[in-house]
């Protein structure tokens, strides 16, 4: 089993949603989006 690995995010700005703020730190870490975890977060930004 692998250890934990976190990553610190930035607070989205007043005009980006959750899923933006998510989207930005894993491109900015060179990681894809999980797929599942992409179509959740439209479905937030949505709200």
């Amino acid at each position: 089993m692998e250890p934990a690995r976190y990553v610190a995010v930035q607070p989205p700005m007043a005009h980006e949603g959750v899923g933006r703020a998510l989207r930005a730190a894993y491109i900015a870490k060179g990681d894809d989006l999980p797929n599942e975890m992409a179509r959740l977060l439209q479905r937030l930004d949505k709200l």
